[in-house]
C-alpha cells in the first residue's frame, strides 16, 4: 500500500507564545554576550574557557553549551582562529620575567603570566622558560587533556612556524606511540606489589625490633626499618610524578603520607625540588639535585660561578672523600631539616615529618637500651641514605650545562647527554625503585616504573639513531665514575686558579 506523509501534530503552544519565546532567548544570548569577559589577546570574540573555545570553532553556535553561548557565532569564530597574531622569536624573548611570559607551545604563543603563582609544579619551574619554546617539557609533564586548557591563554602563533629536528621528531613519535598503547596506566597488580612490600618491609621491622631476643636480631630490624623508608621514597616519587593516581589530589596526597609521614621528605618540597631537577636537569644554578654548595661541586661552572675563599678552597680538596659521607650520614638529616624551611608549603610539610619522628619515637621508646635505640635509628638513616647515592650517581658523572645550552639541545638530546642508566639483575629492581632507568624516566617522567625496562630497547635505538650517547654503568661502577669525576673537578678548578695567580 503506499505510505501516507504524516501530518505533524498541531503545536500546543499559541503562535504568539513561541514567538514571544525565540524573541526571549534572542534577548537572553545578547545580555549574556554583553556580559561577557574580557576577550582573550589575539582572539577578540572568545572567553578564556577552553571547551568553548574548540567548540566555537566547530560546531554551529546554537548546539554550543550554556557557558559558550556567549560567544559570537561560529563563522566569526572560526574567521578569528584563521587569522591568529604573529610574533618572531625575537619578540617572544622579550616576553621573559615572572610578571611578563610568554611561552611557545607546539608553535604557538602563550601568556602564561597570569599562571604562573598557581602553577601546580611551582612558580619558578615556569618562569624557568619564559620567553623560549618548551613544546617537549610541556609534554613530558602534563596528560593530553591539559592542551584543552592552552587555548584560554594563547595570544598568537610563531611567524616562521616551530621548526622540530628529526630527532626530536622522532623522540615525539615515539611518545605518541606510548600514549595511543596506554603505557602510561598502571597495572594495579603492580601498585598491589608495591604496597605489599611495604607491608612485609614493615611488618619485619616493627617485629624484629619489638619482639627480637637480642641485639642482633634488632639490628636486621633496623635494616627493615631502613629498607621501609628507602620504599616509602620511591613509591612517593610514583605518586607525585603521577604516575599511579592521575588526578593531583589523589596523587599529593598519596605521596605526602608516604613520603612525608613514612619517609620523613616533605612532599611540597620535594615535588617543587624535583620537577625543576626534572626539567632541568644538571643546569647551573638551576638543578638543585646538582652539587651541594660549598661541600660538592660536579663542574667548574659551578664552582668558578662566584668569588671563593680559602675555606671553599679547602672543601673542593676534600670532595672526592666527602661525597660519600655526606650521602649515606648527613644528607638525611640534611632533608629532614631542609625539606621544612625551603618547602612552600612549610605547614603542610613540617605536619607530615613530625608525623615521622613521633611513630619513630614510639617505636624505638620500646627498646630499653638509650645507645641501642640510638645505634638501630642509625643503621635505619645510613640504609635509607643509600638513596642519596642512587639519585647523585645517574647524574652526576655526566656533563654540566648552562640553561642557553639546554634550549639549543633540546629536551630529548638534553636529557639523555644529563642520564645514565644503572645496570642489575632482575632480581634487583625494586632495590632501585625504578631509577636504574634515568634515561627512560628522565624522557617519560609520567611513566609508571613497572614500564621503563619495557620501553628501554625502543629508547636505546632511538638515542642510537640520533647519534646520542646511551650511558650504563652498573651500581658499583656508577659510584667510582662519580669519584673520578669528583677528583677531576677538583683538579680543573686548582688548574684554573694557579693560572689566575
Amino acid at each position: 500500500a503506499p505510505s501516507v506523509p504524516e501530518t505533524p501534530a498541531p503545536s500546543l503552544v499559541p503562535r504568539h507564545r513561541e514567538e514571544e519565546s525565540r524573541e526571549d532567548t534572542a534577548e537572553h544570548a545578547r545580555v549574556q554576550r554583553a556580559a561577557a569577559p574580557a576577550p582573550v589577546a589575539g582572539y577578540p570574540c572568545c572567553v578564556p574557557d577552553a571547551d568553548c573555545l574548540k567548540q566555537a570553532a566547530l560546531s554551529d553556535h546554537k548546539n554550543l553549551p550554556h557557558t559558550a553561548r556567549m560567544c559570537p557565532p561560529a563563522s566569526e569564530c572560526r574567521a578569528a582562529f584563521s587569522k591568529p597574531k604573529l610574533y618572531s622569536l625575537d619578540e617572544v624573548s622579550m616576553h621573559a620575567t615572572p610578571d611578563d611570559a610568554w611561552v611557545i607551545i607546539d608553535g604557538k604563543v602563550h601568556d602564561v603570566t597570569s599562571w604562573i603563582p598557581k602553577h601546580p609544579g611551582g612558580s619558578q619551574l615556569i618562569a624557568a622558560f619564559a620567553g623560549k619554546e618548551c613544546s617537549d617539557e610541556f609534554a613530558a609533564f602534563h596528560f593530553p587533556k591539559t592542551y584543552l586548557y592552552l587555548k584560554s591563554y594563547q595570544v598568537g602563533e610563531l611567524k616562521d612556524g616551530a621548526r622540530v629536528s628529526e630527532k626530536d621528531k622522532a623522540y615525539r613519535e615515539l611518545r605518541g606511540n606510548l600514549w595511543a598503547r596506554g603505557l602510561f596506566d598502571i597495572e594495579p597488580w603492580f601498585l598491589a606489589c608495591c604496597m605489599l612490600r611495604l607491608l612485609a618491609f614493615a611488618s619485619a621491622a616493627f617485629g624484629l625490633i619489638l619482639c627480637g631476643s637480642n641485639f642482633y636480631v634488632r639490628a636486621i630490624g633496623a635494616v627493615c626499618l631502613g629498607l621501609f623508608e628507602q620504599q616509602s621514597l620511591f613509591m612517593a616519587h610514583d605518586f607525585l610524578h603521577r604516575a599511579v593516581f592521575k588526578t593531583r589530589g589523589a596523587a599529593f596526597w598519596a605521596g605526602w603520607f608516604t613520603g612525608s609521614v613514612c619517609g620523613g621528605v616533605g612532599a611540597a618540597w620535594w615535588k617543587r625540588d624535583h620537577f625543576m631537577h626534572h626539567a632541568l636537569t644538571n643546569v647551573v644554578d638551576a638543578d638543585p639535585s646538582a652539587g651541594a654548595d660549598p661541600f660538592v661541586f660536579i663542574d667548574s661552572k659551578q664552582f668558578h660561578s662566584k668569588r671563593r675563599g680559602a675555606f671553599e678552597y679547602f672543601l673542593l680538596r676534600m670532595q672526592p672523600w666527602l661525597f660519600f659521607p655526606l650521602c649515606l650520614i648527613f644528607g638525611r638529616f640534611n632533608l629532614h631539616i631542609l625539606s621544612i624551611l625551603a618547602s612552600p608549603a612549610k605547614l603542610l610539610d613540617a605536619s607530615g615529618i613530625s608525623l615521622y619522628f613521633v611513630w619513630n619515637y614510639l617505636l624505638l621508646s620500646q627498646v630499653g637500651d638509650s645507645g641501642e635505640r640510638v645505634f638501630i635509628w642509625l643503621v635505619a638513616h645510613v640504609v635509607c641514605s643509600v638513596l642519596h647515592l642512587q639519585l647523585s650517581v645517574a647524574h652526576l658523572p655526566t656533563h654540566m650545562w648552562f640553561q642557553e645550552d639546554l634550549h639549543h639541545k633540546g629536551f630529548f638530546g638534553h636529557q639523555v647527554v644529563t642520564s645514565m642508566n644503572i645496570m642489575c639483575a632482575r632480581c634487583e629492581h625494586w632495590f632501585h625503585g625504578g631509577l636504574e632507568y634515568q634515561i627512560e624516566h628522565h624522557l617519560f617522567p609520567l611513566l609508571p616504573r613497572n614500564k621503563l625496562g619495557h620501553i628501554a630497547p625502543e629508547v636505546k635505538k632511538l638515542v642510537k639513531d640520533s647519534s646520542l650517547p646511551y650511558r650504563s654503568e652498573d651500581f658499583l661502577q656508577a659510584n667510582v665514575s662519580c669519584y673520578k669525576m669528583l677528583q677531576s673537578v677538583t683538579g680543573d678548578c686548582l688548574r684554573q686558579r694557579s693560572k689566575v695567580l
